[in-house]
């Protein structure tokens, strides 16, 4: 996870109590600069930077600082397919570290997403996409293929890679021995495409997406055919959309669909004021207005109030804790309670702790 753009003030914990019987609250001010707004990314660290229209390697040596500067966003740094916020610019980049390739972009809408040890995928405007292996700190563009838009989404699980477009152009591929083959190809009508990023989940060697129209549909891993479809009647204006305890849990515009991975529907409400969902061992996270209700995701109409919130900013959850992230630097994170309030994680927050001090540049590097 990155959270950047963080001055150098003295930072200090302390915990405070949630009215949700179950869980524990910790706090954490950041005193962010102010024309900032947090992003985090919990995947990757960052091994590819570009700037002035070039992709380059970063081998570890070369800092990643920033100029805090948004009109010099053409400097952005990328990592795991979301944009960091503060904009850093690469120093120290030597000629050995091109990626040369002539990527089309503008800004920081390069795409990339790491799909092996050593080896990246980036997608450009151009609608191509590149496979690129990065062993012994140099790059090496294995793959190259097209889409028929820009690439929105490649996930590899076992020998198969899996990329899709922004209309609903899937390629599935087999690896062997570093060649990419061809498996199967499928384009979506055009009343059905997805259009919209991360709205894609790879579970059980089922493709599931989320189509712009807010359709929910499941295909065949190893042969693209669709096995079940569930459709909402709603277009899209805002979503989430994720899995949890082999359920997958969508939000769409202000109502809230629990799916088995068979397409049953185990719960669906409509939630006046709703702004975002989550989900984490079987509980959801509704955000409505200035609360957070919690629920059990068979029984979302009958969701608790779990804590008061002013949602401005980030929310996400990692490892089993809701974190949330506000515009004013307010990080709270919150953990469900196992023993005496002070054992719930302590190694853990030990980490996180010491990670979220690496300040280099006046930006805030937490991995």
């Amino acid at each position: 996870m990155f959270l950047l753009g963080c001055d150098g003030s003295d930072i200090k914990w302390k915990k405070t109590s949630s009215s949700y019987v179950q869980f524990e609250q910790i706090t954490k001010n950041i005193p962010w600069k102010k024309h900032f707004v947090p992003e985090i990314d919990f995947d990757y660290q960052n091994v590819i930077v570009y700037r002035n229209g070039k992709a380059y390697l970063n081998d570890g040596s070369n800092q990643i600082n920033g100029s805090g500067d948004k009109n010099q966003i053409n400097n952005g740094s990328k990592v795991a397919n979301k944009a960091i916020s503060t904009n850093g610019v690469a120093n120290s980049i030597s000629s050995k570290n091109l990626i040369n390739k002539d990527f089309k972009f503008h800004g920081t809408e390069l795409s990339l997403k790491k799909i092996g040890k050593h080896t990246y995928m980036i997608g450009d405007l151009s609608n191509h996409f590149y496979i690129i292996d990065t062993y012994n700190n140099r790059s090496n563009v294995v793959y190259k293929g097209s889409l028929n838009s820009p690439l929105a989404y490649c996930a590899k699980i076992n020998d198969k890679v899996i990329v899709a477009s922004t209309t609903g152009h899937f390629k599935a591929f087999k690896v062997i021995d570093s060649k990419f083959e061809i498996l199967w190809e499928k384009v979506k009508m055009t009343n059905n495409h997805i259009g919209i990023k991360n709205s894609i989940i790879l579970k059980n060697n089922k493709i599931i997406y989320l189509s712009s129209n807010g359709d929910i549909t499941a295909i065949d891993i190893f042969n693209g055919e669709d096995i079940w479809s569930h459709m909402t009647s709603q277009t899209v204006e805002s979503f989430d959309f994720s899995d949890d305890n082999n359920h997958i849990i969508t939000r769409v515009n202000q109502k809230v669909i629990v799916l088995d991975m068979s397409g049953n529907v185990k719960s669906e409400c409509d939630v006046l004021g709703l702004k975002k969902v989550l989900a984490s061992n079987g509980f959801v996270y509704l955000v409505v207005n200035n609360e957070i209700m919690i629920s059990d995701m068979n029984n979302i109409k009958n969701s608790k109030y779990f804590v008061k919130h002013k949602y401005d900013g980030d929310l996400f959850i990692n490892k089993g804790m809701l974190f949330s992230l506000n515009n004013n630097g307010e990080l709270f994170a919150y953990t469900e309670k196992k023993g005496m309030i002070y054992n719930f994680n302590k190694n853990d927050l030990h980490i996180v702790i010491k990670n979220i001090n690496r300040l280099n540049m006046n930006h805030l590097y937490y991995t």
